[in-house]
């Protein structure tokens, strides 16, 4: 409607100008090309480029959308953009079809929408419904689709006359909330709006929980579970940098206190354990031994085989065992200190094992080669498994040659009850009246326990991981080490080990005359005897067959046919059996073999003992 009356006024403008000539007002230049868009009134006419002379033509000037046609009155219809149509003005723009009401209504400009006259009709759209402007309940008396009860759609019309409703084909994802693309203008003229933010997906709505994942699950970016703790600080899960997002007081930049076991500012370290002004060395500091306040640089050095002050010198500890040298005397020295009778040698210190064949004190007790004591089991080459034609031979026996690449030192008894409960405070053993016979009742776990007290005592790496205590311990090989053959400390020996020793250099199905050797269900009257009271083998270790069987490091698995170096039975995934080797005093010959092997269900008894089983450590020689 305004492009006619703009157009009409250009026109007689322009006629004017012309019957003017040179005697009439004075004639203004149009337009020049490529000029039609520079933002001015060239031609005077108080009208902007399209407007101008020759400029409603220019393919500059044609419309793009409605929009552009749209000469702001309501009354006059809707204007569309439609270039080359027969009723489209230069720009392409076509008027629109004059008054929109119906019959019966009046057009309102100042509120721009059609009045219903209720003398004339209550209901002009013929919806069965009048109109609210005749105290009816139809809200839109111009459009017959909108009316009380109507199917609501996500368009931005009111289809049923309640703003609070917004369109169930707006909930495409069907998980009960509208999108926020629906839309109905509320009585106080707001838009209402659909409360999902992500209709295309249904874990996402104003019902569901936040989840780190850097999605607003919830629809509301005020709520924001990458800071749980409200610290300003982002969750390290969530690619944040709080390494505690429940706590508001652990974060970057706080201050660390001492002594909690908390790692305040998120370091990775739980700084100044011991509270001495001094953080630990592995965390940047100075401190050697961030677990005792008494040891730090500037501590008074004791009498007492530790670094008091860090300096890496341990007074009258020459050889680092942790023993101080009986030389230094006891003068201000800890009363529990254990003193050194060979402060040149590391292995010579109070808990050490004896040595069967050493000549020397090694547990500085006064007496030399005493038992318990460890024999000395060279690495080398072996055939392990029996041949097909040895008596009492099992089809998983398959002969294969096995390769140890290291010496151990090994016990050269079973480990004796008395020996156990010194170290263990407690003996399990079914057969009570004799204190030097193997312990028996013991459960693997139990075993590997037994070593991590050898270890500590000799100073040595744990070569286990146990929890609990005494018959409810429970142990694993040590993540510490990628084999048992790498830890330096005490543990039970492979099958490979064990087999190896338990032959020590022989290829029969024992070391010796069986009676000679060990004690079956032949001779033994049905019970354990004392060790090392028949025949050692021939590398000094004493029932490596019969007594009682002895607990190895394996689990049971199948024996490989090619040739194998430092051999580990399955993980704990594979293999549910524990092995034991070496058969007990109550077994028939044809289990007290080198080869013959036993394996337990641990499944239903992940502790199972029984009064023939014991065991004895070793350790590599690294």
């Amino acid at each position: 409607m305004r492009c006619m009356v703009s157009c009409l006024t250009a026109l007689v403008i322009a006629v004017w100008a012309a019957g003017c000539g040179e005697g009439g007002a004075p004639e203004v230049e149009g337009d020049e090309p490529g000029e039609c868009s520079d933002g001015t009134d060239n031609d005077g006419d108080g009208l902007i480029d399209c407007d101008d002379d020759g400029c409603a033509e220019s393919p500059a000037c044609e419309c793009a959308d409605d929009a552009e046609c749209d000469d702001g009155l309501f009354c006059t219809g809707i204007e569309t953009c439609s270039p080359g149509a027969e009723d489209a003005d230069p720009r392409g723009c076509v008027e629109g079809s004059g008054d929109p009401c119906l019959d019966g209504q009046e057009c309102n400009e100042t509120e721009d929408r059609c009045v219903t006259d209720c003398s004339v009709t209550s209901d002009a759209d013929r919806d069965s419904f009048d109109s609210v402007d005749c105290g009816g309940t139809d809200c839109d008396d111009n459009d017959p689709g909108r009316y009380p009860g109507a199917g609501e759609v996500c368009d931005g019309d009111d289809e049923d006359c309640d703003p609070a409703t917004l369109g169930q084909d707006g909930d495409w994802d069907g998980d009960g909330f509208v999108s926020v693309a629906c839309c109905n203008e509320q009585p106080d003229g707001s838009p209402g709006c659909g409360d999902d933010c992500d209709d295309t997906m249904s874990g996402i709505n104003p019902g569901t929980p936040e989840s780190c994942n850097e999605v607003d699950d919830d629809c509301d970016p005020e709520t924001h579970p990458f800071d749980e703790d409200g610290d300003g600080f982002e969750d390290a899960g969530c690619g944040g940098n709080d390494c505690d997002d429940s706590d508001p007081d652990v974060h970057p930049g706080q201050t660390e206190v001492c002594g909690n076991d908390i790692d305040e500012d998120c370091d990775g370290f739980a700084n100044d354990q011991d509270c001495d002004g001094h953080d630990a060395i592995a965390h940047g500091g100075d401190d050697c031994d961030d677990t005792d306040p008494d040891v730090h640089p500037g501590a008074p050095e004791r009498c007492n085989a530790i670094d008091d002050d860090c300096d890496g010198v341990v007074p009258c500890d020459a050889d680092g065992d942790g023993s101080v040298d009986v030389a230094c005397g006891l003068e201000g020295c800890d009363p529990a200190i254990l003193l050194d009778c060979d402060d040149e040698d590391e292995g010579i210190h109070p808990g050490a094992l004896e040595s069967c064949t050493g000549g020397s004190d090694e547990d500085c007790d006064g007496a030399i080669d005493e038992r318990p004591c460890t024999v000395r089991v060279p690495a080398g080459n072996f055939v392990m498994g029996s041949p097909a034609d040895e008596s009492g031979r099992d089809p998983d026996e398959v002969q294969h040659e096995v390769t140890l690449s290291r010496d151990v030192l090994m016990l050269s008894t079973e480990v004796p009850r008395a020996q156990f409960e010194e170290l263990m405070g407690y003996d399990p053993s079914a057969h009570s009246e004799c204190p030097v016979c193997p312990v028996e009742m013991v459960s693997w776990h139990e075993a590997a326990a037994f070593c991590n007290a050898l270890s500590d005592a000799a100073r040595l790496d744990r070569c286990y991981d146990c929890s609990g205590s005494a018959d409810l311990v429970e142990c694993e090989p040590s993540a510490g080490f990628e084999t048992p053959y790498d830890c330096p400390g005490y543990r039970l020996p492979t099958e490979a080990e064990w087999e190896h020793a338990a032959r020590s250099g022989t290829t029969d199905a024992r070391y010796g005359d069986l009676d000679d050797v060990a004690w079956y269900g032949g001779n033994s009257g049905i019970t354990t005897h004392e060790v090392a009271t028949l025949e050692p083998s021939p590398w000094g270790l004493y029932d490596m067959l019969g007594n009682v069987a002895e607990w190895v490091h394996d689990l049971y698995g199948e024996y490989p046919v090619e040739p194998a170096t430092d051999p580990v039975g399955p993980g704990p995934e594979a293999s549910i059996y524990q092995m034991a080797r070496g058969g007990s005093y109550g077994l028939t010959a044809r289990a007290i073999r080198a080869a013959d092997r036993s394996s337990y269900n641990l499944e239903g008894d992940p502790r199972h003992r029984a009064s023939g089983i014991g065991f004895r450590p070793v350790r590599t020689v690294l």
